[in-house]
C-alpha cells in the first residue's frame, strides 16, 4: 500500500498522470505549461532565496559551495543522476535555509512538475559546456550576495539560475505542441 499512496500522491501533485484503465504515465509537458512553470519559480524561488540570504548568509553560501563541487565533477566524470541530485541539494538547501516551510511546499510542487525535463538537461549537447560555465559564473554571484546577506543580489542570482536553465530547456526539450495540449493533460 505505501507505493499506491506515493503513486496517489504523484498524480495529485501533477507529476504523473492517471489514465482512464488505472495505469500512470509520466505527463507530457507542453510550452505553455513550462512557461507557466517558469513564470511561477521566477516569483517564488528568488523570494525564499533573499530569505535565506538574510537567515543563513555566508554558513549557507559555505554549504552550497560543496554541493555544486560535487555537482560539477558529477557533470564531468558524466554521472547524471548524482549531478541532478546535486542539484536539487543545491537548491533545496537554500529553500529550506528560508525558514520557511508553506514556501518550500509550494517550491518542492513546481520542481515535481518538471521531472519529464530533468533527465534532458545533462545530455551531451554542444551547448552543455557553454550552458554550464554560464551557471558556474551565476554561482559565484549568488555566492558572493549571501556572504554579503544581500537578499536582493541573492534572488537576481537565482532568478537568472531559473533563465538560463529555461533558456536552455526552450532550445533543446521536445515539448508537445500547443494544438495537443488538451490531449495531454
Amino acid at each position: 500500500m505505501p507505493a499506491r499512496e506515493a503513486v496517489a500522491r504523484l498524480v495529485a501533485e501533477g507529476a504523473l498522470k492517471g489514465m482512464p484503465n488505472g495505469r500512470v504515465q509520466v505527463p507530457r509537458l507542453a510550452r505553455i505549461e513550462f512557461e507557466e512553470l517558469v513564470e511561477v519559480r521566477l516569483l517564488m524561488e528568488p523570494l525564499a532565496t533573499a530569505k535565506a540570504a538574510q537567515w543563513e548568509g555566508a554558513r549557507l553560501a559555505t554549504r552550497l559551495a560543496g554541493i555544486a563541487k560535487e555537482r560539477t565533477a558529477a557533470i564531468r566524470r558524466g554521472d547524471s543522476i548524482s549531478a541532478l541530485l546535486a542539484n536539487y541539494r543545491f537548491h533545496f538547501a537554500i529553500y529550506e535555509a528560508a525558514r520557511s516551510p508553506f514556501l518550500s511546499d509550494l517550491i518542492a510542487s513546481l520542481w515535481l512538475r518538471t521531472g519529464p525535463m530533468v533527465n534532458r538537461l545533462l545530455e551531451a549537447d554542444p551547448g552543455l559546456d557553454a550552458y554550464v560555465a554560464d551557471a558556474a559564473a551565476i554561482g559565484a554571484r549568488l555566492d558572493a550576495a549571501l556572504k554579503r546577506r544581500d537578499p536582493a543580489a541573492a534572488a537576481q542570482a537565482m532568478h537568472d539560475i531559473i533563465e538560463t536553465s529555461a533558456a536552455w530547456y526552450r532550445l533543446h526539450f521536445p515539448f508537445t505542441d500547443r494544438e495537443n495540449f488538451d490531449q495531454n493533460t
